[in-house]
């Protein structure tokens, strides 16, 4: 059995989920895991529709990961291979 991990709390997630549907916008919760928040090892970049609850099972998040190239990057160049 896999364990669930805290995303994001509960409330969080349904205030992003009201912007998203008060915006027409779709949003994304970015997650880096280990390294430096500027650099961190491991970048996940999850749509919030993929999002059913504020706890998420590890292997949600793999299909969303990203190489860190540079530090510097621009969310579209990430974004647009997800939709």
């Amino acid at each position: 059995m896999h364990k669930k991990n805290n995303l994001i709390e509960p409330e969080q997630l349904e205030r992003y989920k009201e912007y998203a549907a008060e915006k027409g916008q779709n949003v994304y919760v970015i997650l880096g895991i280990g390294g430096d928040s500027s650099m961190p090892e491991d970048l996940y970049i999850v749509p919030l529709d993929s999002l059913q609850e504020a706890q998420a099972k590890p292997s949600l998040f793999r299909q969303f990961k990203r190489d860190v190239v540079d530090k510097w990057f621009k969310i579209e160049e990430f974004v647009c291979d997800i939709e």
